[in-house]
């Protein structure tokens, strides 16, 4: 076998390598896709906003936590439905809350979820949908 012939058949393996790769890749790509797909959504129905400096100091605060132990902590989960009892029972509300900031305008941003009754237990993980511009809940059976 010539040198020719050997960088020639390198290359082609090399290219097959390379090809398998992005299959791989669009399959994982292809499974995430999927599971996207099985979650339910709930989009917000509607949002208050807020200026009260409080009520924004305790959600930035709350992000804080949030972005320091993980949405999913224990200790997060009880102080975010802590201030969503306290805004439901002040704005007369028995739905589902989400709760962010507009830095820009200096206020708070609730977002309304009447699809969902809010529950002792319950605890949703959020999105926001780029192509709709809304935020939303997943829902699934876990929660």
């Amino acid at each position: 076998m010539t040198k020719l012939n050997l960088l020639k058949e390198i290359k082609v393996l090399l290219a097959t390598i390379e090809l398998l790769e992005f299959f791989e890749e669009l399959a994982r790509e292809n499974e995430a896709f999927e599971e996207e797909l099985k979650e339910e959504r709930v989009y917000s129905s509607y949002q208050y906003t807020s200026n009260d400096e409080p009520l924004l100091q305790a959600v930035l605060k709350l992000q804080e936590i949030g972005n320091a132990l993980g949405s999913e902590h224990k200790l997060y989960k009880m102080m975010f439905k802590s201030v969503a009892n306290f805004l439901r029972e002040d704005i007369g509300l028995d739905c589902v809350l989400g709760l962010g900031v507009n830095k820009v305008a200096g206020e708070v941003v609730i977002d309304v979820y009447e699809e969902l009754k809010a529950t002792e237990g319950s605890h949703y993980p959020s999105g926001y949908d780029k192509v709709l511009g809304k935020p939303y809940l997943i829902v699934n059976e876990n929660n």
